[in-house]
């Protein structure tokens, strides 16, 4: 569904398709999101799309989700528990975005690559920086 014009998705729409697994939309004009239902996911890219905010459970339906990429896209919003439930992501990327801070990341314990450059990032704690062992 790459480079369409898609505006808006339904939450449902991917939500019969149990073995999908990947779903790529980038260059696309979506400026919002909700997933349900997709808990085969593990790869989800919307770069180069309108989105402006991640809210709070955005992603809680994808708990295989180990990829997305949110690059060029105008998100200068990531609320605290935007990835709640997603904690198999590993690779994020949020390059040219808007955004200013990056508190979010206190709840994605297997991050393994981050991507946030050209960003408008103000401080980043470093305590973001230190893991604890389990």
């Amino acid at each position: 569904l790459v480079r369409n014009y898609i505006k808006y998705l339904s939450e449902k729409a991917f939500e019969t398709n149990y073995r999908l697994q990947r779903i790529f939309l980038n260059f696309n004009k979506l400026e919002s999101l909700k997933f349900k239902n997709l808990t085969n996911i593990i790869t989800l890219e919307l770069r180069t799309n309108e989105i402006k905010a991640i809210r709070n459970g955005t992603f809680e339906d994808l708990p295989k989700l180990e990829a997305l990429r949110l690059n060029n896209n105008k998100i200068n919003l990531i609320e605290l528990n935007a990835f709640q439930n997603v904690e198999n992501l590993k690779r994020l990327s949020l390059s040219s975005n808007p955004i200013e801070r990056v508190d979010f990341l206190k709840n994605l314990p297997n991050l393994i690559f981050l991507e946030i450059l050209g960003c408008n990032l103000k401080l980043i704690e470093v305590s973001f920086f230190y893991t604890q062992d389990k």
